[in-house]
C-alpha cells in the first residue's frame, strides 16, 4: 500500500534517559497500550455517537503513515528517579527503524523493522551487580564481516481475545555474530513483573478493579543462528558459574489456558493447586526454548588484571572482548560425553501454579557429574533461581503501591512454589566422580582437579524434580521407573581389593514387566533445619554395603556453603528457661540427620566378603519401614517389618543355590539411646531448697548405681 505520509530521521548520538512512567507514556502514546471503553449512562446518546462513528468510518478511507529513523549510536537508561539509581543501560550500534502505521483499516495494527549490528545489556542495579555488570552482549565475529539482527513488531489494536497474540515479536541473528547472555534471577524477575502492573494501571479505568486480567500477550519468534554463550552464576554475588555453549538458539512461546495444560502438568508432576481459586482458567505463557549442540562446562569469574592464566592449560577463556571489567573461564573438558540439542519448556503464571516452571529433557549420553559439579549446579538452582524477589522500595512505583490488592493474599498457612524444575532422563548414565586422594595440582589451575569413579547410574526412564517454594523450603526428588545403580569404584577402602559385585541396585529378575523397578529419593530441606531424606524401593535387588551407602548418602546431601553477600539480618535465637546461674549459654543439642526407608517387595543381600567370587551371602525378601532420626540429640531407630523371609545362596550360582531358611514372620523394633546426661548440668530458676535423700553415680552409659542415704 502506497503511504500517505512519510518521515525521515537521521542521527549520529542519542542519549535517553527513561523511567518506567515515561517508557508507559510513550507505548500509550503510540497506542501500543490499547485504549479503554467509554461508558455512558444516556442510551439515547450512546445510539447518537454510534451513529456519528459510522457515518465518520464510511467517509473515511485507509490511510498509512511511514517513518524511518537511523542512528549510529543510541544509549538508552532505565533510570529509578526516587533513589536516584539506575537498572541499567541498554546500547544499540548501526540502528535503522522503519515504521508503518495503518489506519482505517478492518485489520489496524503498527508494524515496526529494526536491524542493528550491536547490542549491549548493563546492569546497574543498587547492590547486585557489582560481578556482572554485564547482562548481555551481541557483536560481531569478525572486523570484517558487518552482519545485521532482524527484528520486525507487529502491534495489533483492538480489543480481540480471540486473536492470536496482541504483540508479535520476531528476531533473526545472522551467523557472523556471537551472542553472551548471563543470567540472574533477581535482575530478569522482578522488573519486569512492576513494569506490567503499572502498563495495567493505565489500561484499566480509575475506580475499577479487575481479577486475573492479562492485557498482552506477546508472541515470540527467536531464531538465532550464530554461536550462543549463556552463563549461570551460582549467586549475582558468587564468581563460580555454569556455562553453557550452542551453536544456535530457537525460541517459540504460546498462550494456553491451564485446563488445556492440565495433562503436561500431571505428567511432570507439577503442583498447582496452592488453595486459591479453582474456577479461575488463567492464562499460560508457554515457551519452548532450543539450543543447538549444546556442551555444558564448570566455569569461573575472573577479574580482567586478575592475574596471569598462561601457565593453566586446565582453563581456557570464553571471551574477553564482550566484558570489559571481567573475563569469564571454563574447564577444558565437557560434562556431557557429547553434543546434542537441549529443550527446555518453561511456563510462566502469577495466579495458581508456580512463579516459574521449567522441563528439560535429555536423552543417550554420559554426563560427569564429580562432587564440585553436583554442589555447583545445585546451588545454582537454590541460589540463583531460587532466589526470592524482595524489592526495594524505592523502586516500586507509587501508583502500584497506591492500587487495591486484585487476588488472593498469601498466608503463613498458604505458601506456593516460586521455581518448579523437572529434568527428564531417558537411555542417560550418570557417571558420578568424587575427589582422588592424595593428588596435588600446580597452585595456578582452576580446572582439572583428579577425579575417581564411584557410582554410575544408568536411568532407562527418570525424572529429577526440584522445588523451591515461598518460605525458603525446598525439595529434591529423584523417581526411576527403570534404573541400575553401579559400584565403580577400583578397590574398596581399608582392604584395597576390588568389589566383585558391583551391581548394588537393580530390578528383582523375578518380575514379570519389564519396569517392575520403582525407586524414589526425596530430600526435604528448609532453613536451619536438617534435610529429611526419604528413600522408597520396590520390587528390587540391593546389595547391603554400607560403606558405599553410607558414602552415597554423603554425595546426594552435599551442598554449597556459600552465603550471599546481601542477605536478610541472622535471626537471633533464644535458649528455653528463666536464667542460667553461671551466665553461659548451654548449646542444645542440633539433629543430624532425619531418615525414612521404606521396602515393598525387596530382596536385600548381605556378603560374607564382597571380594569373594563364590561369597556366601545371606538374602532377606521383605516389606519394611525404617525411620532414623537424632532429634535433641538422641538416636532413635523404628523399624517396621511387615513381612519377611530369610534365605541363604552362593553368590556365584544365586538361583540354583537360593534356600530358605525361615518362613514368613513380622516384627517391630524400636531403639533409643540414653537421653540422660552423662555429668551434671548446672540447673537455671531458682535453687532448690529440698533436702538431697540419695545420690546417683552414672558409669558408662547404660549403668546406674543408687546409694540409698539414711532416712530418720
Amino acid at each position: 500500500m502506497m503511504k500517505n505520509c512519510d518521515v525521515d530521521v537521521e542521527l549520529n548520538e542519542l542519549d535517553l534517559g527513561i523511567n518506567r512512567r515515561t517508557w508507559t507514556a510513550l507505548l500509550d502514546l503510540a497506542g501500543l497500550l490499547g485504549t479503554e471503553e467509554s461508558e455512558d449512562d444516556d442510551d439515547e446518546d450512546v445510539e447518537i455517537e454510534t451513529g456519528e462513528d459510522d457515518a465518520l468510518s464510511e467517509q473515511s478511507s485507509p490511510f498509512c503513515v511511514g517513518c524511518a529513523v537511523r542512528i549510529r549510536s543510541c544509549r538508552i537508561d532505565m533510570c529509578y528517579p526516587a533513589n536516584s539509581t539506575r537498572l541499567g543501560t541498554l546500547r544499540v550500534e548501526n540502528v535503522v527503524l522503519t515504521t508503518k502505521l495503518d489506519l482505517y483499516q478492518t485489520n489496524e495494527m503498527l508494524s515496526m523493522s529494526i536491524h542493528l549490528s550491536g547490542m549491549q545489556l548493563d546492569d546497574r542495579s543498587p547492590y547486585y551487580s557489582e560481578l556482572y555488570p554485564v547482562k548481555a552482549v551481541l557483536c560481531s565475529n569478525s572486523e570484517l564481516l558487518a552482519s545485521q539482527t532482524e527484528v520486525k513488531l507487529i502491534k495489533y489494536f483492538g480489543d480481540d481475545p480471540n486473536r492470536e497474540c496482541d504483540l508479535k515479536l520476531s528476531v533473526i541473528v545472522p551467523e557472523g555474530l556471537q551472542l553472551y547472555y548471563i543470567h540472574t534471577h533477581r535482575y530478569f524477575g522482578d522488573d519486569p513483573n512492576r513494569e506490567c502492573d503499572l502498563k495495567l494501571s493505565v489500561i484499566v479505568p480509575e475506580g475499577l478493579q479487575l481479577y486475573y486480567i492479562h492485557t498482552h500477550r506477546v508472541s515470540l519468534d527467536v531464531d538465532v543462528r550464530c554461536p550462543t554463550s549463556v552463563v549461570l552464576p551460582l549467586n549475582q554475588c558468587s564468581d563460580q558459574l555454569v556455562v553453557l555453549e550452542a551453536d544456535g538458539l530457537q525460541i517459540r512461546n504460546s498462550f494456553q489456558r491451564m485446563s488445556k495444560m492440565e495433562s503436561v502438568f500431571e505428567k511432570n508432576c507439577i503442583e498447582n493447586n496452592f488453595g486459591y481459586d479453582t474456577s479461575v482458567d488463567c492464562l499460560l505463557d508457554c515457551m519452548t526454548t532450543v539450543l543447538q549442540n549444546i556442551r555444558m562446562y564448570e566455569g569461573r569469574r575472573l577479574a580482567v588484571h586478575g592475574g596471569n592464566r598462561k601457565d593453566d592449560n586446565t582453563a581456557r577463556a570464553m571471551g574477553r572482548k564482550p566484558f570489559e571489567s571481567f573475563e569469564v573461564v571454563m574447564a577444558q573438558e565437557s560434562v556431557f560425553s557429547r553434543r546434542f540439542d537441549l529443550s527446555v519448556d518453561v511456563m510462566r503464571n502469577l495466579d495458581s501454579s508456580p512463579d516459574l516452571c521449567v522441563v528439560a529433557s535429555i536423552s543417550k549420553l554420559t554426563w560427569r557429574v564429580t562432587s564440585d559439579f553436583y554442589i555447583l549446579l545445585r546451588g545454582v538452582l537454590e541460589k540463583n533461581f531460587g532466589d526470592p524477589l524482595i524489592p526495594i522500595p524505592e523502586t516500586i512505583p507509587i501508583e502500584i503501591l497506591q492500587r487495591p490488592t486484585a487476588g488472593c493474599e498469601v498466608g503463613s498457612d498458604n505458601k506456593y512454589a516460586t521455581l518448579s524444575f523437572r529434568l527428564l532422563f531417558n537411555d542417560v548414565e550418570l557417571d558420578c566422580q568424587v575427589p582422588q586422594m592424595q593428588v596435588e595440582l600446580p597452585s595456578t589451575a582452576l580446572f582439572g582437579k583428579a577425579f575417581t569413579p564411584f557410582a554410575k547410574m544408568q536411568l532407562d526412564s527418570a525424572r529429577v524434580s526440584f522445588d523451591v517454594f515461598i518460605d525458603g523450603q525446598s525439595e529434591l526428588d529423584l523417581v526411576c521407573d527403570s534404573a541400575n545403580l553401579i559400584d565403580t569404584r577400583e578397590k574398596q577402602p581399608g582392604s584395597g581389593s576390588k568389589n566383585l559385585f558391583n551391581t548394588i541396585l537393580r530390578p528383582r529378575e523375578l518380575s514379570n514387566k519389564r519396569y517392575q523397578l520403582m525407586s524414589e529419593a526425596h530430600i526435604m530441606m528448609r532453613k536451619d533445619e536438617v534435610p529429611v531424606v526419604t528413600l522408597v524401593l520396590m520390587h528390587s535387588r540391593v546389595l547391603l554395603l554400607y560403606d558405599w551407602l553410607n558414602d552415597a548418602k554423603n554425595f546426594v546431601l552435599l551442598s554449597t556453603d556459600f552465603v550471599p553477600k546481601y542477605q536478610d539480618d541472622t535471626v537471633r535465637g533464644f535458649v528455653n528457661g528463666i536464667v542460667a546461674r553461671t551466665g553461659n549459654t548451654v548449646v542444645e543439642p542440633q539433629q543430624t540427620i532425619s531418615l525414612k526407608i521404606t521396602l515393598r517387595d525387596s530382596d536385600l543381600y548381605l556378603l560374607e566378603n564382597p571380594a569373594v567370587k563364590d561369597s556366601f551371602a545371606v538374602v532377606v525378601n521383605t516389606s519394611a519401614v525404617l525411620n532414623v532420626n537424632d532429634s535433641g540429640g538422641v538416636m532413635t531407630t523404628n523399624l517396621e517389618i511387615q513381612n519377611m523371609n530369610i534365605g541363604w545362596c552362593c553368590m556365584q550360582n544365586e538361583e540354583s543355590t537360593l534356600n530358605q531358611c525361615s518362613n514368613e514372620f513380622s516384627i517391630a523394633v524400636s531403639m533409643a539411646e540414653d537421653a540422660s546426661p552423662l555429668k551434671d548440668v548446672k540447673k537455671r530458676g531458682l535453687p532448690s531448697l529440698a533436702v538431697k535423700r540419695h545420690t546417683v553415680i552414672c558409669i558408662g552409659k547404660i549403668l546406674a548405681i543408687s546409694l540409698i542415704g539414711v532416712i530418720l
